[in-house]
Order: C-alpha cells, then structure tokens, then sequence
C-alpha cells in the first residue's frame, strides 16, 4: 500500500514493481519489500 500511495500505483503495478525491482537485485521479494520501506522511511 505505500508503494501504491505514493507512486500512484494500481495494486498490479506495485507488484509488478516488487517482482522486477526484486529480480534485478537477486533478492526475494520479501527482502526488496523491506528494503523499499526502509528507503522510503
């Protein structure tokens, strides 16, 4: 929900987001999640 406030995001996009931002960086998307909301903190 915070990706989807922020950015204007539909909830499929946001996910989208999670899995290709997550597939870039090698990590799982549980990791990339966090590190998302520790950026945005």
């Amino acid at each position: 929900q915070v990706l989807m406030a922020r950015n204007h995001m539909t909830e499929e996009e946001a996910h989208r987001y999670l899995q290709k931002t997550s597939m870039d960086s090698g990590t799982n998307m549980v990791e990339t999640a966090q590190m998302i909301l520790m950026l945005m903190s």
